[in-house]
């Protein structure tokens, strides 16, 4: 494996980053458009959809992966051992997307794949509006396990399905925690500070500077900053800065001291602490899942 140099400027960082196809200039308009911007992205950004998610696996051993309507995207590490050695073959990925789009719908949907799992999909329905899915499964339900499904979970018919009404009763949940669009209010200035956190967490944000950029006083900006998205100033910086550093994770092969800094900690001891509350994992093995 190649030794990566030291950071020694910003012009490293861009370097680096301009290697990862997310950010290369060509794609930055269409970023800006997805960050904060689709609902589904808002409910994800908030501890309440983080917390559960961990609960949720560890209560049940399945994961759960929050995606916008028509799209579907999944954490490797998240997938068991057999989905993984199918998706990097690179024979699968489609069918295994077509199944999971089939799972969106107007109401729960669950689906035996191609490969004998289970999988299934929750709508968040925000005043009458689908804005998301809950989607969960990838598991041998009632005796469906065979050779084939090395490392997914094993359910029966009825774990499953109460697995299934736990993400029903979350889905209400999310959907009444989605904070209201309010005509005249505040929100572009909060989403457009919200997509330049986004754009560029490393940099050190100071509530004062946000505030004045969008014309208001500390206090007021923060308090309309956790309505529009559900979550403190604070946690949502550290938030963007565990995305990016996830990104330099999987993409580069940094030294982990050199991911805390070009993600914007300000030490490795801070950073791990924060990426495991944040990951259930610490920066090391969630590079190699």
């Amino acid at each position: 494996m190649r030794r990566p140099q030291p950071l020694r400027s910003s012009s490293d960082i861009l370097r680096i980053f301009s290697e990862i196809p997310l950010f290369r200039a060509e794609n930055q308009r269409e970023l800006a458009k997805l960050i904060v911007s689709k609902p589904s992205d808002i409910l994800r950004s908030t501890p309440l959809a983080r917390d559960y998610a961990k609960s949720f696996a560890s209560a049940t051993g399945l994961s759960l992966g929050l995606n916008a309507p028509g799209e579907v995207h999944f954490d490797p590490a998240d997938l068991p051992e057999c989905c993984r050695r199918m998706l990097s073959s690179g024979r699968t990925c489609d069918k295994c997307e077509q199944t999971h789009m089939a799972l969106q719908g107007d109401t729960a949907r669950t689906v035996r794949c191609f490969a004998g799992l289970t999988s299934s999909a929750v709508p968040v329905v925000v005043r009458d509006k689908t804005v998301a899915y809950l989607h969960t499964g990838h598991a041998a339900v009632n005796g469906d396990a065979d050779k084939r499904h090395f490392g997914a979970a094993r359910k029966t018919r009825g774990q499953y399905e109460g697995a299934l009404r736990l993400l029903e009763l979350f889905a209400r949940q999310l959907a009444e925690s989605m904070p209201a669009e309010t005509e005249g209010g505040p929100y572009p200035a909060i989403d457009r500070a919200a997509r330049a956190i986004q754009a560029h967490p490393e940099k050190r944000w100071r509530l004062t500077e946000l505030a004045r950029s969008a014309k208001m006083n500390p206090t007021y900006f923060s308090e309309m900053f956790r309505r529009r998205l559900g979550i403190t100033l604070t946690r949502f910086i550290a938030g963007a800065r565990i995305d990016k550093a996830r990104l330099l994770l999987r993409h580069t092969d940094l030294k982990i001291i050199e991911v805390a800094y070009a993600a914007g900690f300000g030490s490795v001891s801070q950073f791990n602490r924060i990426f495991a509350a944040t990951t259930g994992t610490s920066p090391r093995r969630y590079r190699t899942p």
